[in-house]
């Protein structure tokens, strides 16, 4: 049941992150600073976090986040986002530790092609993750 919501949480992630692509192409990114255009991003995906923090729908498991500055003072530094989630089991409590790797340092230049493509890398780290989940959740039915 556990990982059954927290592939709710992964996809409602990774759809927002593909939601929000055409946001980047109206806002000219071109017309701002790379440091700018981070904060821009990352206050939309601190929000998205927000909301998973906040959100008591997910019958089964408890979602907290911390977002991780890499290793330097940079703006355009990578940032990580760790999402911790937090579930009961027949021994006691289990958690998961979810790392979203936003590779900001990677951006070859400042336009919209470059930013998507940041936000694709983690769609398709969400995607592994999401197989992973579902492979896990079929092991029972197997044996």
């Amino acid at each position: 049941m556990a990982f059954s919501d927290i592939i709710v949480v992964l996809n409602f992630i990774k759809n927002k992150l593909i939601a929000v692509q055409p946001n980047i192409d109206l806002r000219h990114v071109n017309k701002y600073s790379v440091e700018n255009n981070i904060k821009w991003l990352e206050c939309f995906i601190d929000t998205l976090f927000c909301v998973l923090r906040k959100n008591e729908s997910y019958k089964v498991i408890r979602v907290k986040d911390y977002k991780l500055k890499n290793d330097s003072d940079l703006i355009t530094d990578n940032r990580t986002y760790l999402i911790k989630v937090k579930y009961c089991t027949k021994s006691g409590d289990s958690c998961r530790n979810i790392p979203l790797i936003f590779k900001w340092s990677q951006l070859t230049n400042n336009d919209a092609k470059s930013y998507k493509a940041v936000l694709n890398y983690v769609v398709k780290e969400i995607d592994n993750y999401i197989k992973g989940y579902q492979a896990a959740g079929t092991i029972p039915f197997l044996c």
